[in-house]
């Protein structure tokens, strides 16, 4: 047996399938409606499943779909409102239409990287789909492709260049942009700021990670690691991560750490060269240095110190408000900083006075914003200037 008819099966009582090895193809509706089957397996021979093949069969769970299927017909799998998960296979290289709409509880999908186009809704009402990654083989998105999948939180797509959607209406409608965020090339996001249907989107490439010390680099793909701008950090860090963010995070503009933990960690693999001891509630020494990016720090409140260079050559970093606690500035810590540094009036071992922040009795001055370019009276106190401090 190689093929069956069209619609042999469909709106029947069915709940265990058997298909024999020979079969290659699918027919149109061939199970359609069958609501009571759970799984089926598929034979490895099959080349084609038809369209409308197991339209709203809602019992189904499961289903893997063999490598050797080159074409999956339109609504295909429409409306399988069980299927949680779904593979595409390597030899499919278009989606078509509705082929996966409806199917409500649908949260993973995996495309092989020879997807060419995503023709209109084909995952239309999905309510539970959370992540989708659009490989850079994709060249056409349809109308109503992505709509009223309310529950979308991420889309992840490597092409340089948008693809064209002023001819496809409706392709997002229905998504909380509030709550989504685009992972994109950092070199062209103001061509997808630009660009018909992706303009909608404001949130690039912002990570909202929970780690544990040194896993950073693992929460996430290189991919958005490397375009990553806003990073918000829950769970706890160590020199490790400030070393991911330094080296695999070039584009970072925001960093968020009010509440994390930044725990204390003895090796070789930190910021600086050779086997270190990093303490703990502190910003390592060269932990954020050469971020030329970053714009801003939100810092944990239980933060004690900032060491050596720990923000050197950050120069478009704006205003900083250190937390009382602080009890430690190493040795050019905010070298070329332009910024103002802030500290509150409690704190026993630092002050901001005039917006230039010495030490508690004004005996040596650790930063000056950048902004002071005419003469500058320094108060009598003053006995020793940073080398950074200008």
């Amino acid at each position: 047996l190689i093929s069956v008819d069209n619609d042999v099966f469909g709106n029947s009582k069915l709940t265990n399938i058997t298909l024999p090895s020979t079969l290659e193809k699918i027919g149109v509706g061939m199970f359609s409606q069958c609501e009571n089957i759970k799984s089926i397996e598929l034979p490895e021979n099959l080349v084609e499943i038809g369209s409308r093949a197991f339209e709203f069969c809602s019992g189904l769970k499961t289903i893997t779909i063999p490598e050797s299927v080159e074409q999956i017909g339109e609504s295909a799998f429409e409306s399988c409102e069980s299927i949680t998960s779904f593979t595409f296979p390597s030899k499919i290289t278009q989606l078509k239409s509705k082929v996966l709409m409806g199917c409500k509880q649908l949260k993973n999908v995996n495309f092989p990287n020879t997807i060419t186009d995503i023709f209109d809704y084909v995952f239309a009402e999905n309510s539970a789909l959370e992540s989708i990654t659009i490989p850079s083989t994709v060249e056409h998105i349809g109308s109503g492709a992505f709509m009223n999948c309310s529950a979308l939180k991420e889309l992840v797509t490597e092409r340089t260049n948008p693809i064209d959607l002023s001819n496809s209406s409706s392709v997002f409608d229905g998504i909380n942009t509030s709550n989504f965020t685009l992972y994109i090339p950092y070199a062209n996001i103001s061509d997808y700021n630009n660009n018909i249907g992706w303009n909608q989107f404001y949130n690039y490439n912002k990570l909202n990670i929970v780690t544990t010390p040194g896993d950073l680099i693992n929460t996430a793909s290189p991919f958005k690691i490397s375009n990553c701008m806003s990073l918000i950090v829950n769970g706890t860090i160590d020199a490790r991560d400030f070393l991911t963010m330094k080296d695999k995070m070039p584009n970072l503009e925001h960093l968020n750490v009010p509440n994390t933990l930044i725990s204390s960690y003895s090796g070789e693999f930190g910021p600086v060269t050779g086997f270190i001891v990093y303490p703990e509630n502190t910003i390592s020494e060269r932990g954020l240095e050469n971020l030329s990016k970053l714009t801003s720090i939100s810092f944990p409140s239980n933060l004690t110190g900032i060491d050596n260079n720990a923000l050197s050559n950050c120069n478009i970093l704006g205003d900083l408000n250190l937390p009382e606690g602080i009890t430690h500035i190493g040795e050019n810590a905010f070298k070329n900083v332009p910024s103002t540094i802030y500290i509150p009036e409690s704190n026993k071992y630092y002050t901001n006075y005039s917006n230039i922040l010495y030490n508690k009795d004004k005996s040596t001055v650790i930063h000056c914003p950048h902004y002071y370019s005419n003469i500058l009276i320094l108060p009598s106190t003053v006995k020793t200037i940073e080398p950074s401090a200008f």
